[in-house]
């Protein structure tokens, strides 16, 4: 789900806030210019440098 709504905002990276609801998830928000803050502070993961790689990457295939 998350996937799909940073799909359809067309972004290489969002932040995704879902809600767990009595039929299901759903998204509240997708935000183009998370931070990653969050993510660092919980799992000790860098997300800025896998997003510059992953950026990084792309532009090398795509010559």
């Amino acid at each position: 789900m998350a996937l799909k709504a940073n799909g359809a905002v067309g972004t290489v990276y969002s932040g995704v806030d879902l809600i767990e609801t009595v039929e299901g998830l759903a998204v509240l928000e997708v935000n183009g210019t998370p931070s990653g803050r969050g993510v660092y502070l919980a799992w000790g993961i860098d997300a800025g440098e896998m997003i510059a790689g992953h950026l990084v990457d792309r532009l090398d295939e795509s010559g």
